[in-house]
């Protein structure tokens, strides 16, 4: 599913909306380490589950082509399209320089010559599925080729998902997520619950300390400025409190800001002649993760990334 924010920014009585579409143009990548599951997502790019690496192509009913003891021992995770997605969004702006790094961990808009194409008390969106309005913006962005975005949502997130697989012998087994996140188990169907995922930190200092590998993180990449995701686009994120301010532990987290850098080829550009901006966020066979256990069945559901898509016009 691909939700699009549009704010037309030059005419007041236009509105920023939120509608499906599916068609886009990439700006920056994913936003990764949203859950349990950044470890995951850090490591390597994880596959989608509609890959032959992991549970082939679904059919016209939603299932997937591989049967539970077909990946047993050989997949360990994949990402899937969560039936429900929803983030609470405080502000989106467009930056010419990054306003953070890794190394002063300060959001800062004058640093990086921002400006704030929508700002709310909190607007929520369901990015799997639904139309939502946002606030509109107050005038328009100067005319610049902006490298960088940012959103600033809350740190939790609103899941639910289900998946099916092939039996063994062409009939389904669906497994759904319980209120935890956890996997109903296998059976002939069932119906999927929400469950919400708070993010307070990128390391793993939930672990127990013998297994702790990073310890507390509020800064995604663990090491450098940018999660590369090829072609000269790159991501980073922020934990931080309400006042934005760098979080420095879980308890004090409130907010994420996720920042989006675009191939220096493809900035947004912003004309005297553009006359708005839409912006699209895309979690489609990406935004769940799913954890399958040694017998191929999945065990855990989870959030990973959704994509942020601008085009001007």
């Amino acid at each position: 599913m691909n939700t699009k924010l549009k704010p037309t920014f030059f005419k007041s009585n236009c509105i920023t909306t939120l509608t499906k579409s599916f068609k886009y143009l990439l700006l920056g990548s994913t936003l990764l380490g949203l859950s349990i599951f950044s470890k995951h997502a850090e490591a390597s790019t994880p596959p989608k589950c509609t890959s032959n690496l992991a549970l082939g192509p679904k059919d016209s009913s939603g299932k997937y082509q591989r049967s539970p003891g077909d990946v047993a021992g050989s997949l360990n995770f994949c990402t899937h399209t969560p039936d429900r997605f929803e983030i609470t969004i405080y502000e989106l702006g467009l930056c010419e320089d990054a306003p953070f790094t890794s190394s002063s961990k300060v959001f800062n808009r004058n640093t990086g010559n921002c400006t704030i194409t929508m700002s709310s008390s909190g607007s929520v969106a369901d990015i799997a599925s639904s139309t939502v309005s946002l606030p509109a913006m107050s005038g328009r962005p100067p005319s610049a080729e902006y490298q960088y975005a940012y959103i600033i949502i809350k740190n939790e997130f609103g899941l639910k998902g289900s998946l099916k697989m092939d039996n063994g012998s062409g009939g389904v087994f669906e497994y759904c997520s319980d209120s935890d996140g956890v996997s109903t188990g296998q059976a002939t169907s069932c119906t999927a619950q929400n469950h919400t995922e708070e993010l307070d930190d990128f390391g793993d200092s939930d672990e127990d300390p013998e297994n702790q590998e990073l310890g507390y993180r509020d800064f995604f990449p663990t090491s450098g400025d940018w999660e590369d995701m090829g072609g000269g686009d790159g991501v980073s994120a922020l934990l931080v409190k309400d006042d934005l301010s760098q979080a420095g532990d879980r308890s004090a987290t409130r907010k994420l800001i996720g920042l989006f850098k675009s191939a220096s080829g493809n900035k947004v550009k912003i004309t005297d002649s553009t006359t708005g901006l839409e912006m699209k966020l895309t979690v489609t066979d990406i935004g769940y993760g799913i954890a399958f256990d040694g017998n191929g069945e999945p065990e855990d559901f989870g959030s990973m990334p959704f994509k942020p898509i601008f085009t001007t016009f």
